[in-house]
């Protein structure tokens, strides 16, 4: 009697365990569930028949564990991460071997992103494996936190560029359908309008465009005020959201935005000096939700479309286009802070980024190798990838995520790798490291998209430096800095292409005269070569150097070098000597 009633307490205190287990399954909002060895579901919780969108635990009891997941996804569940659970006792992540870990909607067949804890469940008094336990979080929400976070990072270095080619002195034109085009590819609509307030006060004209066609932009005009969604927005000096345009009545229906058959809209005032000068609005042709980012972006991009449209017109000088493209920053930047906040604990992002993946273009090995082991001692500094060319570089740009470019290369300038990255890459950043001191390469480099160029004899301190902080998200270069050396390279640019016209007039003669220049003949030894007289040798010689710019021999003698019209080949000091004073 004794043994029966101990028994009986036993059984009574295990159900007990049992029920309260049950509970606490039951209260949790993760996806909890229960399987046998060979992977037929046995119990899932409330929240987990919630989120896969079954009723009841006999539907649970009818699935198999590999049926929670995608079709494409059962074989690698099945094969190769159960058997290695059952082996193993535990796995948990959100990816396997680079594949996401999802499950799927019952109903829907929607995939749902998780962060996956599965282990053996054993028989506590002999250790004899009794089912798997899985414990499952949905990652959708943080998910869809780090993409609006990545999304309006990528519109901050939009705006940011913009802005630059704004401060640089673009083409007003250009810059204004720039961003237009900008807007639309953004904000993934199909109609964007400038809308000018005209002197009149009561008229919007359609100053620009896309989407529209050119017999609307320039000459389509509707009414201010409520008689139109520009001219509303421009009377309340608001950003304006419409998710159904039709239902709106607030406004008049718009006859240009009824006859694209626009359904959603977004809008942001663009100042002027002395009052508004007009709307920016964008146009989707179905249904759309329009955030607090996208209104951020919007004005950002019509505070850009202000400083560039002043500029034109005299009424802004430049310095007054710093603050401004501050102010847009400022704009994004708390655009980001708003959507990446996190709303709970469960949505929180984890305490520490990733190691950055870095990629080390120098060809100098024992320096390279140098570099490589000191990023490798840093915990924020994953694999590190070397290349000693830009042919050995470019089939490992996908893979990283910051870059330090050498500029000279055994087959090129290092610059030219940076605009591949960002094409292989667009959230890879690269810097320069370079002994190189000439400003026009380092310009080169900036206007390629170098975020900071740092000298070879800096300690390298500076270099982890510059990485953190670009990996953070910072400028590392002052904007001034880098506006001037944008500036440097549109006059090199210029003057390069003023350089390369000039080649292009030299005559067949005149040619032949600069190549027996390179040889180091004098006038009488250019004439006997080229069987003209020495006067003739001599007009030539006016004639090339009034064509190049130029004042000397010598001069004329370096531009050809320059831009590799002929080569010099000199075997001494001394020959090489005697070479400059016959030319010069």
């Amino acid at each position: 009697m004794t043994l029966m009633r101990e028994l009986g307490v036993s059984a009574l205190q295990l159900e007990r365990e049992r029920g309260q287990l049950l509970e606490l399954a039951q209260a949790s909002s993760d996806f909890i569930a229960i399987a046998d060895l060979d992977g037929a579901a046995r119990f899932l919780n409330d929240a987990g028949q919630r989120l896969v969108g079954l009723d009841g635990l006999d539907a649970v009891r009818a699935t198999h564990v590999v049926d929670y997941f995608p079709a494409e996804d059962r074989a690698l569940v099945g094969e190769v991460i159960l058997p290695l659970i059952l082996h193993a006792g535990r796995w948990s992540g959100e990816r396997f071997k680079g594949v996401e870990i999802r499950l799927r909607h019952f109903v829907t067949g929607a995939t749902i992103p998780i962060f996956w804890d599965c282990f053996r469940l054993e028989d506590a008094a002999t250790g004899r494996p009794l089912g798997l336990g899985t414990i499952a979080r949905d990652m959708t929400a943080q998910r869809r936190s780090e993409r609006d976070h990545v999304r309006l990072r990528r519109r901050q270095a939009l705006v940011a560029e913009l802005g630059l080619r704004a401060l640089a002195g673009a083409d007003q034109q250009t810059l204004i359908d720039d961003l237009v085009g900008a807007v639309a590819r953004t904000l993934e609509v199909e109609l964007v309008e400038v809308a000018e307030l005209l002197p009149d006060g009561g008229t919007l004209l359609v100053r620009a465009g896309t989407g529209w066609g050119p017999e609307v932009v320039g000459t389509a005009t509707s009414p201010a005020g409520d008689g139109s969604l520009a001219g509303y927005t421009l009377r309340t000096g608001m950003s304006i959201v419409v998710g159904d345009l039709a239902a709106e009545r607030r406004f008049a229906s718009d006859p240009l935005i009824r006859g694209h058959r626009a359904v959603s809209a977004i809008t942001a005032v663009i100042p002027g000096r002395r009052g508004p000068f007009g709307a920016l609005v964008a146009l989707s042709t179905h249904a759309r939700e329009f955030g607090d980012g996208d209104l951020s972006f919007l004005q950002a991009v019509a505070d850009l479309l202000a400083a560039t449209l002043q500029r034109g017109d005299g009424s802004q000088r430049y310095g007054e286009l710093v603050p401004m493209l501050q102010r847009v920053g400022e704009q994004v930047r708390s655009a980001i802070a708003e959507v990446s906040e996190p709303e709970g604990a469960l949505a929180a992002a984890p305490d520490r980024a990733p190691a950055a993946r870095v990629l080390l273009v120098e060809d100098h090995v024992s320096f390279r190798e140098l570099v490589a082991a000191a990023l490798a001692r840093e915990d924020d500094f994953g694999v590190v990838m070397q290349a000693g060319s830009l042919e050995e570089a470019r089939p490992l740009l996908a893979s990283a995520d910051l870059a330090v470019v050498d500029l000279r290369l055994p087959d090129g300038s290092g610059a030219d790798l940076i605009p591949e990255l960002r094409a292989a890459n667009p959230q890879a950043q690269a810097i320069v490291l370079s002994a190189a001191t000439d400003q026009g390469r380092i310009a080169q480099a900036v206007e390629r998209g170098a975020a900071a160029v740092i000298h070879k004899t800096a300690h390298f301190d500076s270099v982890i430096d510059a990485l953190r902080r670009l990996r953070a998200g910072q400028t590392l270069m002052p904007l001034q800095d880098v506006v001037e050396l944008l500036r440097f390279a549109g006059r090199q640019r210029e003057r390069e292409y003023a350089d390369r016209r000039a080649i292009a007039q030299l005559t067949a003669r005149e040619r032949e005269v600069i190549a027996a220049l390179a040889d180091g003949l004098d006038s009488q030894q250019i004439a006997d070569r080229l069987c003209i007289a020495v006067r003739t040798e001599r007009n030539h010689m006016a004639n090339v150097a009034a064509k190049l710019g130029v004042h000397s021999r010598l001069q004329v003698l370096l531009f050809a070098l320059r831009y590799a019209l002929v080569t010099v080949q000199a075997e001494t000091d001394v020959a090489s000597t005697e070479f400059l004073g016959r030319i010069a």
